[in-house]
């Protein structure tokens, strides 16, 4: 049922964000490349990907090893990674706002690389930390590879914070989602 759902939620955002860069003009020296891991891309409808980048002016190849290779203008790049950041904004904020009861607040850095999750830990419901944040850490490493970050490279940390005792009781660096 999760993966259900996360792989809805990816087609979802992956479509919103391809339409939301619709106003940016062609481009051809000036041009960024990005490489989406086939790891992202499992489950998509690759093909509607294709045509809504196509109408967006936006080149995307499958690629051998079934990672994607889009190439689109840098003003077109800096418009999908603001559309992302305000995509990870509002998954933050459903954290925050009780879809998740056990945590209580999420603090992170700007460049979305360290995470700390402001824990109840009386009303975890044997729920694990890990699985509560699994579907931001897959977004947030998305995100990622849309900005250019090399999978290889890709360290994200979670600290998990007692809310009561200020105590960092975990923490995990997904390096590999």
């Amino acid at each position: 049922m999760k993966k259900t759902i996360l792989i809805l939620s990816l087609i979802t955002v992956i479509t919103l964000l391809i339409s939301a860069c619709s106003n940016i003009p062609a481009f051809e020296n000036n041009s960024k490349q990005v490489n989406i891991p086939a790891r992202f891309t499992l489950g998509l409808d690759v093909e509607q990907l294709f045509s809504l980048a196509k109408d967006d002016g936006i080149k995307v190849a499958k690629n051998d090893d079934g990672s994607l290779t889009y190439k689109m203008s840098e003003e077109k790049h800096e418009e999908l990674m603001q559309t992302m950041a305000e995509i990870l904004q509002i998954q933050i904020g459903d954290y925050k706002g009780g879809l998740h009861p056990p945590i209580k607040d999420v603090l992170y850095d700007d460049t979305y690389f360290e995470f700390t999750f402001i824990v109840n830990r009386n009303n975890v419901m044997g729920i694990t930390d890990e699985l509560e944040t699994a579907e931001i850490a897959y977004m947030i490493a998305l995100y990622h590879a849309y900005n250019g970050v090399d999978p290889e490279e890709l360290s994200i940390t979670f600290n998990y914070q007692d809310e009561s005792t200020g105590e960092i009781y975990k923490s995990n660096t997904f390096s590999e989602i």
